[in-house]
C-alpha cells in the first residue's frame, strides 16, 4: 500500500483533498443508504454523505497526507547515507520527522549529548527555516548502535 500512496506524491493537495471527500462521502452515502432502509430515517444516506465529505478535510490534513508524504520518504530505504550510517526508516506526522539510522558496529560508543552537538549546525541549517514558516515543530533521531539506540531531538528552541 506504501507504494500506492507514495504514488500520490506529486498530485496536488486539491486532487487528494478532492479524492478524500468523494471516497468518505460515497462511503457515508452507502452507509446511510443501508442504515436508512432499516431504521427508515429520511434523508439518513444523503446527510452521511454530507459528513463523509466535511470530515475529509481533516482526515486528509491530519492522516491521508501525513501518510502519503512518509510513504515518499520511504520509497527508496534502507540507503547508505555515508561509509557508516544508514537512514532505514522516516515517520511523519504531520507537524514531525522522526529519522531512524543504523549506525556501522566500527564506530565508537557516543552518548546522545555529543551526537546533537557534533550534527546540530547543521541539523540547524536544515530545520530553521521549516520551523520559522511553522511546518515542523521539531525532529526527533535515533541512531541504533551495537543494539542500543541512541536519541535525540531538535525543538525550534535548539536553533535560535
Amino acid at each position: 500500500m506504501d507504494w500506492l500512496l507514495a504514488g500520490l506524491i506529486d498530485l496536488p493537495s486539491w486532487v487528494i483533498h478532492g479524492l478524500v471527500g468523494a471516497i468518505l462521502g460515497g462511503l457515508g452515502g452507502l452507509i446511510g443508504g443501508a442504515l436508512q432502509r432499516v431504521l427508515r430515517i429520511p434523508h439518513l444516506a444523503s446527510v452521511l454523505a454530507v459528513v463523509g465529505a466535511v470530515a475529509s478535510t481533516q482526515v486528509t490534513k491530519s492522516v491521508v497526507i501525513p501518510r502519503i508524504i512518509t510513504a515518499s520518504l520511504n520509497a527508496d530505504l534502507p540507503k547508505k547515507g555515508d561509509e557508516v550510517t544508514t537512514i532505514v526508516r522516516i515517520d511523519y506526522d504531520g507537524r514531525r520527522y522522526v529519522y531512524h539510522y543504523e549506525l556501522d558496529d566500527s564506530l565508537p560508543n557516543v552518548t546522545a549529548e555529543t551526537m546533537k552537538t557534533g550534527l546540530l549546525s547543521d541539523l540547524c541549517a536544515h530545520w530553521k527555516p521549516e520551523f520559522a514558516a511553522g511546518r515542523v515543530n521539531g525532529a526527533d533521531y535515533n541512531y541504533r548502535l551495537r543494539g542500543e539506540v541512541i536519541s535525540f531531538t531538535i525543538e525550534p528552541s535548539d536553533c535560535p
